[in-house]
């Protein structure tokens, strides 16, 4: 038995066995008598890429994949990073190294032990800086998943009380209390029992709710541009919407089938809903919008005289 954490759902036990994975097959690396591994499987795996925005689930749904994938028969790299196309956060970067070269030497050292890369790229960028690491990911095979939170107030919301600042200037809003004073919790607020809200700018808010829509349609085309194979598109409601409800068991089950089957994997769904189903109704649902957006009533107004094709994604309960 194996015991697995994971960060909403408390803990649960999975059973290797029960979940048809056999310790000999050639997917499995295996020990030598002198301790040291002896790679066995595939020659090569490709290099696995999430591309997903910061504030929709990422870390959760990376940390599920690094489960689901060795379930599936993917030997995966051991790896405690996500984001590899960041110099900071990249352990292959050495001093005056382009990405390309350091993305280089981590998948060569997994393909060295017959191994498959997973890692977060936030979203694909088409400048010098990273021109090399795009044509080296796309020589490699790389396969992509592209994962999009649907409700972008949502994704608007977080970013505010997570203090991320839009890159390209236009202000977002900021966090206060719930007696609306400004305070600067940020990121910490995940962790602290301070309650934060997010003061949303009225004048940018249907820029930065149809910027966030577009981030599928982008990425798609910027992987054709660049070279990449073709992605699908996976929501991440309906990768969580089993957290929610057990009816809604056989809605992830699917959006997992495709994330997995768009990284090249086959996807095993009785295996995917065995993972899924230990944490069925396991959460409750989000709250309402009026209970997070401290100015809730003047964003309501404006969606409705601006954008009432955005108004869907008010929660109102």
């Amino acid at each position: 038995m194996v015991f697995v954490v994971l960060p909403s759902f408390g803990a649960f036990l999975i059973d290797l066995q029960s979940e048809k994975i056999d310790a000999s097959s050639d997917s499995m690396v295996k020990g030598r008598s002198n301790g040291i591994a002896e790679p066995e499987g595939p020659a090569e795996q490709p290099p696995l890429m999430i591309l997903q925005r910061g504030c929709t689930g990422s870390s959760e749904i990376i940390r599920m994949a690094r489960q689901m994938l060795p379930l599936l028969g993917v030997d995966l790299y051991p790896l405690s990073v996500k984001e590899l196309v960041r110099a900071s956060k990249n352990p292959w970067y050495q001093e005056g190294d382009d990405m390309g070269t350091a993305m280089e030497r981590g998948v060569s050292e997994a393909k060295r032990q017959r191994q498959a890369l997973l890692f977060n790229n936030f979203h694909l960028k088409d400048n010098e800086q990273y021109k090399k690491m795009n044509d080296f990911l796309v020589q490699a095979q790389t396969r992509s998943v592209i994962v999009h939170r649907n409700n972008s107030l949502d994704t608007l919301v977080c970013d505010v009380r997570d203090c991320f600042a839009d890159p390209a200037g236009v202000e977002r809003g900021y966090t206060v209390d719930t007696q609306g004073q400004k305070i600067d919790l940020c990121f910490d607020r995940r962790s602290s029992s301070i309650e934060t809200l997010a003061h949303l700018d009225p004048k940018h808010v249907v820029h930065h709710l149809k910027r966030a829509a577009s981030f599928p349609e982008a990425q798609a085309t910027m992987l054709k541009n660049l070279g990449y194979l073709p992605a699908k598109t996976v929501l991440v409601e309906d990768l969580f919407a089993f957290e929610y409800s057990k009816s809604s068991l056989g809605k992830s089950v699917n959006a997992w089938e495709s994330f997995f089957e768009s990284l090249g994997v086959e996807a095993d769904s009785e295996i995917i809903r065995s993972y899924l189903a230990k944490a069925v109704a396991s959460r409750s649902r989000p709250r309402p919008h009026s209970q997070v957006i401290h100015n809730y009533k003047v964003i309501h107004q404006t969606l409705t005289a601006r954008a009432k094709e955005l108004c869907w994604m008010l929660r109102r309960d």
